[in-house]
């Protein structure tokens, strides 16, 4: 522990580091603090607030400090276990009613489990303040737990009367009959009764949870289970209102006992958790509505943590995994696996692409889109995927198509329906005269020749928009002006619902002529 060192402690005197704070502390309200390394009686005295009043002892003379003197806490500071022991400490300990216990070791035999005469076994604390914090928690601990004994005997002075009634949260004292004895002020206007309709009640009567229930958890200290715990914490129960309203509350129950050690009852205090529950369900509706939107999307959506770990997936990757695994005849757990490998090697530099995997049944390829994780918790990477093995085989027939078509010796020119040019392949381009940055968006009427007549064309536009194929030969102009004839094979494209979409016109040039007359 760092405390400033200096001169004075372990006389077993009372220290107190300011004068005249003493009318600000009950008298009974003294820390007894036992400890055997002088260095640290030494350094703790001067640092301790002037708050409180310390005795600093050695284990030898704590056995007739503990028999002269009451105090709200006695603390061990590396004591071994065992000279408590031989020194009749630890049954004088037992024999202080009230004060709260602590003993700190950093030791294993500062297990709680071994220490039942201590109510707190902590680890020392490293510097002074922290020391300070400790002293100050005990000594609140201390106050309400007096206030609380006090104010269920026959005659409360009236300072634990005003501390009681006044304390924030509501407190319910309940005997061993499950009837009410007492009740503070915050209580009385939390539930909407006067303190008279209150005192008397069984206490079940206040809860909508069933009597046997509510009777189980304020009878702890009879139960088996229990019979050595003094406090059940966060029980979560309903009150129920004068007026009919339902309000839950987070109860912390302690045994109340009498000076002879016998318990006689339970302390309640009810904190009200309304607002928070209602958090809760809001958080719970926002949940459920962000996984249902994620599963509409048809895909899997994946929270990928540190070490390529899979923290959180959406219901639809399930069926996708599934899917995927039955139909590319792979192990689903193998698969997942592969998938996060694979992801693994891409995300730091990639965030979106294609993902190549083998299989029983040849490759298969997914599609992913990944966004980083603006968190600071281990969610790194948020990722959607897809099965895009169908489009990968279109778009590769699609490539292949297209460079099927830009190496035949045949002109080959797509239109849209108004005959507008959507494509022309590169023996188009030779044939007319025109790039195809020049003829798309342009009319068929560019390659014209003039030397058709106009019925000629309808009956043309008439068989491919009755969906019929249009063969014959045509003249068509360059755009050098020369005039050239091709045998033209035109088809109308439809969709899977039978609706046209464009036109593909096969020119195959069957003679080329020099600038004819019109």
């Amino acid at each position: 522990m760092n405390l400033r060192p200096q001169t004075g402690c372990g006389d077993g005197k009372l220290r107190e580091s300011v004068p005249g704070q003493r009318s600000r502390i009950d008298p009974d309200e003294q820390f007894l603090i036992i400890c055997d390394d002088a260095g640290f009686m030494n350094g703790l005295g001067p640092s301790i607030l002037p708050l409180f009043r310390v005795s600093l002892v050695s284990s030898d003379a704590a056995l007739k400090k503990l028999a002269g003197d009451s105090f709200a806490a006695v603390i061990c500071v590396s004591v071994p276990l065992a000279a408590l022991h031989d020194k009749g400490i630890v049954d004088a300990l037992g024999a202080c009613r009230g004060a709260i216990r602590v003993f700190m070791t950093a030791a294993d035999d500062g297990k709680k489990a071994q220490l039942p005469c201590f109510d707190q076994v902590v680890v020392p604390p490293e510097n002074s303040d922290d020391f300070n914090r400790l002293l100050i928690d005990i000594l609140v601990r201390y106050r309400v737990g007096k206030a609380l004994r006090e104010a269920t005997s026959q005659r409360p002075d009236d300072e634990t009367k005003q501390f009681f009634d006044r304390f924030l949260d509501s407190i319910l004292v309940v005997d061993r009959e499950m009837r009410v004895i007492r009740v503070n002020r915050e209580a009385c206007r939390f539930l909407g009764y006067r303190r008279d309709e209150l005192v008397g009640r069984q206490i079940s009567t206040l809860f909508s949870e069933p009597k046997g229930i509510v009777d189980l958890y304020f009878d702890f200290p009879s139960r088996a289970i229990h019979q050595k715990a003094d406090e059940l914490r966060n029980v979560k129960l309903e009150f129920v209102a004068a007026d009919g309203g339902r309000h839950p509350v987070s109860l912390n129950l302690s045994r109340l006992e009498n000076d002879a050690g016998e318990t006689v009852g339970v302390i309640a205090g009810a904190k009200d958790i309304s607002a928070f529950e209602g958090l809760l369900k809001k958080t719970y509706r926002q949940k459920r509505f962000i996984e249902a939107l994620l599963d509409i999307i048809p895909g899997g959506v994946l929270a990928i943590g540190v070490d390529n770990v899979l923290l959180q997936y959406n219901r639809r990757f399930e069926s996708f995994l599934a899917a995927m695994a039955d139909k590319y005849l792979y192990d689903k757990d193998l698969l997942s696996t592969t998938i996060l490998e694979n992801l693994s090697g891409r995300l730091d530099h990639q965030l979106a692409g294609e993902l190549e995997l083998d299989s029983p049944t040849g490759p298969f390829h997914l599609g992913y889109h990944a966004s980083r994780a603006t968190s600071k918790d281990s969610m790194n990477y948020v990722v959607f995927l897809r099965d895009i093995t169908e489009e990968h085989r279109q778009e590769q027939a699609r490539i292949l198509h297209s460079a099927v078509l830009e190496q035949t010796d045949n002109a080959v020119i797509v239109t849209d329906i108004r005959g507008v040019v959507q494509y022309m392949n590169r023996a188009a381009e030779q044939l007319s005269g025109y790039s195809s940055r020049q003829a798309v968006g342009q009319k068929t009427s560019l390659f014209a020749s003039g030397l058709h007549r106009d019925s000629d064309y309808r009956q043309l536009w008439d068989t491919v928009g009755n969906g019929r194929i249009w063969n014959g030969v045509m003249t068509n102009r360059n755009r050098d002006g020369s005039l050239y004839k091709v045998e033209a094979v035109i088809s109308p494209v439809r969709t899977s619902h039978d609706e046209i979409t464009h036109y593909v016109a096969l020119w195959r040039d069957v003679r080329r002529t020099g600038l004819l007359p019109e």
